[in-house]
């Protein structure tokens, strides 16, 4: 009869091993693709971002009227 508890009992634990280890795959595959989803996200934001930086950075480039016109009569052919 001891046998027989102790041959349940090893077959439980197997039983609870293998429902654990499933379990934690499952939970390692969601934590991959939440990481996934939320870098997807994060790189949408910074598209965002630098979308919206682009056109402030490009006004700062731009040159006055007569600084071209002067850069025009310096260096054209003549």
């Amino acid at each position: 009869m001891a046998t027989m508890v102790n041959l349940w009992i090893c077959e439980l634990t197997k039983l609870r091993d293998k429902i654990q280890s499933e379990k934690k795959q499952k939970k390692q595959t969601n934590l991959f693709l939440k990481s996934q989803q939320q870098e997807e996200v994060e790189s949408t934001k910074s598209r965002a971002k630098s979308a919206s930086v682009l056109p402030a950075a490009t006004a700062e480039k731009e040159l006055s009227e007569e600084t071209v016109f002067w850069l025009m009569d310096r260096f054209s052919p003549c």
